[in-house]
């Protein structure tokens, strides 16, 4: 697993790993004003079966204005389950790539 805590990191971590990368895993909000959906974009545009999940502590309406925002992305809740989080995980890791 590889982490980031904020876009600079996380395009660092994409540009070193993009090749072991399976699936992003964002926040809808970043800090300092990034969106997981504008990294989640840029990335599957880099690597078009890119699976992506998103979570959020405010819904998914969150990214109602964000034109990046997938409107059918998986989408997980804050606080989740972790055993919720590992079902949704495995699960989109074991579909067909888009």
């Amino acid at each position: 697993m590889l982490t980031a805590d904020s876009e600079p990191q996380a395009l660092w971590v994409w540009e070193h790993h993009q090749e072991a990368i399976d699936l992003l895993f964002t926040d809808m909000m970043i800090p300092h004003g990034a969106t997981g959906s504008g990294l989640a974009a840029r990335f599957v545009r880099e690597k078009p079966d890119l699976r992506v999940l998103f979570t959020s502590g405010f819904g998914p309406e969150v990214g109602e204005e964000d034109p990046d925002f997938p409107t059918d992305a998986p989408f997980l809740p804050k606080p989740c389950p972790p055993e919720l989080l590992l079902e949704t995980i495995a699960a989109l890791l074991a579909a067909p790539a888009r």
